[in-house]
């Protein structure tokens, strides 16, 4: 499911970003590719994402995903919350929720 294949679900991935010092989180690898903060983002905006288009609003995703954005100073706990709401979120739907399949209107 789900639940247990989101990255940020792992407690080992969540734990590594306690022990990692803000100047690494942020630091540019020479050459080509993000900084692990970048990564981390850029995986919790996709979440994001997929939530919205398959489930719908979210009650505070936007809240959740706009902590992390905010920088890595707090990072963990962003993190952390952004989890919560998405398991929050899933482990709450009825079947009949689950078997809905989400409309989208153009924008």
């Amino acid at each position: 499911s789900y639940l247990r294949k989101n990255p940020l679900q792992r407690p080992d991935l969540l734990q590594l970003t306690h022990d990692v010092p803000r100047g690494q989180l942020v630091a540019e690898p020479e050459g080509t590719g993000s900084s692990i903060y970048g990564i981390l983002e850029h995986v919790a905006e996709s979440q994001g994402v997929y939530l919205r288009s398959a489930l719908g609003k979210v009650d505070g995703l936007s809240e959740a995903l706009r902590s992390v954005r905010q920088g890595p100073d707090d990072l963990p706990a962003a993190l952390t919350r952004l989890w919560q709401v998405t398991c929050t979120h899933l482990e709450a739907m009825t079947e009949a929720e689950r078997q809905q399949t989400v409309r989208r209107t153009a924008r």
